[in-house]
């Protein structure tokens, strides 16, 4: 069998449109809700999710230099993860 290969694709501070943002948070939420290590202790919502995604959006909103979204996907399909930094 050939090895698995994924081509990822990043973006700094993405455009953040409604569906977007919420893609964003369910990934977050998903992702807990499955044993990922990403800031949560499952069971979560995407409503416990947003307000802590909320903060760097509107950073990246304001052009506040200080809050950064780094989105990753694969090169086909929906965004995979994202990653706030402060």
């Amino acid at each position: 069998m050939p090895p698995l290969s994924v081509r990822l694709g990043f973006v700094l501070d993405p455009p953040l449109d409604d569906a977007l943002r919420e893609r964003i948070i369910a990934v977050r939420a998903d992702a807990t809700n499955v044993g990922g290590a990403v800031g949560f202790v499952a069971p979560v919502t995407v409503a416990d999710v947003r307000p802590t995604a909320e903060a760097p959006f509107a950073g990246v909103a304001a052009g506040d230099d200080r809050d950064e979204i780094i989105m990753w996907r694969e090169l086909i399909g929906p965004p995979t993860s994202w990653s706030a930094a402060d």
